[in-house]
Order: structure tokens, then sequence, then C-alpha cells
């Protein structure tokens, strides 16, 4: 299925996730390059990482199927589907005591190989409400916006893509946590940029350094933090090692 809508150009060119020819690295570089191409510019650019409350779990069955049918699945691979999703149950056991089952009417299977397929299908068509002027990013259910700031009217159109984005995200049950989004704004030395963003009247939360499938930079787009929780680790590391030992003494030998 996944080859199906690929070969045919149906999952969108900034989808990384779980694509073959398409990794984290990947998703890393595209994004990178733009972002060094405006600062090079002596551009800003402003970042807005979205957060979906439980996205792998809010996935509604019946939607679902209906964008499969949509993007041209055959109907026998749908019928297979949607026995493959429904008719699940669950509960909860703690301390040997069992609660009572509970049907499973949305979410795809975690830990399967169709699951993150099938996620990747029911948001693949957020980028149709994204805005000339404004890029979107996504590894799965990581996604980002961001767009080059020369002027007032950058920031708007920006601004109007998170509102599109928050609206197209009700209707599919996808929706945003405003508190757990953020905004990191880069810039060059010379430029500031000092723009609020809203989802639903809620202002996102303004960031220093974010840390993007376990890469850590800052708002100059500088590694920094990111190498220095590698050294901070790698020592902590070294010391467990050598306590080890009963002599740091390299020449000394040991019968």
């Amino acid at each position: 299925m996944l080859c199906h809508l690929v070969q045919h150009n149906i999952i969108n060119k900034h989808q990384h996730g779980f694509l073959i020819r398409k990794s984290a690295a990947t998703h890393l570089l595209e994004y990178t390059l733009d972002w060094n191409i405006a600062l090079n510019s002596r551009n800003a650019i402003d970042i807005i990482y979205l957060d979906s409350a439980k996205a792998f779990d809010s996935v509604e069955h019946f939607k679902l199927l209906a964008k499969l049918s949509c993007y041209g699945v055959n109907e026998k691979l749908i019928s297979w589907i949607k026995d493959f999703l429904t008719g699940r149950y669950q509960y909860i056991m703690v301390d040997g005591f069992i609660s009572p089952t509970s049907c499973v009417i949305s979410g795809v299977p975690q830990g399967s190989v169709l699951g993150p397929v099938l996620f990747i299908v029911f948001v693949n068509d957020i980028c149709e409400v994204v805005p000339v002027g404004v890029t979107v990013k996504l590894f799965a259910d990581d996604t980002k916006l961001y767009s080059v700031i020369r002027n007032t009217v950058d920031l708007d159109k920006l601004q109007s893509c998170l509102t599109a984005i928050f609206e197209w995200s009700a209707p599919w049950q996808l929706s945003l946590s405003p508190s757990k989004c953020s905004v990191l704004q880069v810039s060059p030395a010379h430029v500031s940029s000092c723009c609020d963003y809203h989802i639903n009247d809620v202002t996102l939360p303004n960031a220093d350094s974010v840390s993007d499938l376990v890469v850590s930079y800052d708002k100059k787009l500088s590694y920094a933090v990111h190498i220095n929780k590698i050294i901070s680790k790698a020592s902590l590391r070294s010391k467990l090692i050598l306590n080890c030992f009963q002599s740091r003494n390299p020449t000394m030998h040991f019968r």
C-alpha cells in the first residue's frame, strides 16, 4: 500500500517518517539547509513546533478508512485494514486486579509495522492548508512550520497557517496542545523578532533552545546545547568506568 502511495506521489514530499530513502537525517538536512540559506541572507526565521495530544491514539478508524478510499486504496485491502483496526479491547491490571474491558474505538496499534504507515496517511493532507511562503516538515507525528521573516506579511502568513492547521485538526480529532507547542525565533545578530503566535487565543511559549528528534539547537542555530549534553553523558560514563579500576596507572601490570 505504501509503495503504491509513494509511486503515485500521494504521500507529500515533506513527510520523512517511516518512508524509504527518508529518515531523521534527511529531515534534519532539509530544514537546516533552508534556515542556513535564510541566515546567510541576513533574514530571520520563525519556527513553530506543534504537538498533538496522543496523536497515534487519536486516529479515528472510520475517518482513516475514508481517507484510504479517497487515495484509491483497493477495497479488499481497506476491508483487511478495517478488520486489523476494529474489534480490539483493552483493560488495566493493578496489583492483580483487572478492570472491565473497553472497546478500542480509535488509534493505530503502536509497535506494529502498519500502524505508523496508517498514521502518516491520516495526516498526509495537512500540507494542503499550508499557504505559499510557509513550509511544513513532518516526521510521523512531529510537525514544524517555519517561514523566512522579512516583514509583517510573513508574520501574518505564519499565524494564518497555524490557525488553518488548528481548524484542520479539529474535525480529524487530532487536537493540538498549545502548552506543549513552542516557537523558536532564529535570527542573525542584527535582526530580532518579537512576534507572538496563538492557537485558539492561547499564546505559544517562546523557547531559547529545542530538542528536535534528539538533536538540540538554540535560536542562533548553534548546536552547543547538543554537544554539551553529549559531553556530559560521556563524562559521566567515563567516571563510572574508571570507578571499576583499583588504579589508573597505565604502567601497572596485573598478575
